[in-house]
């Protein structure tokens, strides 16, 4: 019984550091509050939220931030320093927001060629906003 407490506690604090950011993208504002996270994390969460990210596979510092509603520019552009980026945006049906970022690319300067897609997760952590609890996104049990 007293593994199983362990077991128990050890999951726990290894769920309570799995997602150690909160991102929410809007039209062209952006919301982040992420502690020492690999940047290839939060890329990821960018990605399943409809950008198209493609970077150097060795491209992944820790990256601390705090942005409340943010330009997307320039918090990708705080958060990608020291490395090379670009941004490829395309005309937004809505009317609110003339354009909508469409693909990330990081790289390292010089080295554009290394670039790849970056995979998807199996699954993703996400943080319930009202009360801080951890779930699986999309899925139903």
């Amino acid at each position: 019984m007293k593994k199983i407490w362990i077991y128990v506690a050890i999951l726990t604090l290894l769920a309570s550091h799995t997602l150690a950011f909160d991102l929410r993208i809007e039209g062209e504002r952006i919301y982040l509050h992420a502690v020492e996270e690999p940047l290839q994390n939060i890329l990821r969460s960018m990605s399943q939220q409809g950008i198209r990210v493609r970077l150097d596979p060795q491209v992944n510092p820790r990256v601390s931030a705090a942005f409340e509603n943010r330009d997307i520019e320039e918090a990708i552009a705080a958060i990608v320093k020291p490395y090379d980026y670009a941004l490829v945006w395309e005309k937004a049906p809505q009317k609110s927001s003339p354009f909508r970022l469409l693909e990330i690319q990081v790289f390292r300067s010089g080295k554009k060629e290394m670039i790849q897609d970056l995979s998807p997760r199996a699954f993703s952590l996400a943080k319930d906003p009202k009360d801080g609890t951890l779930f699986v996104r999309d899925e139903f049990l």
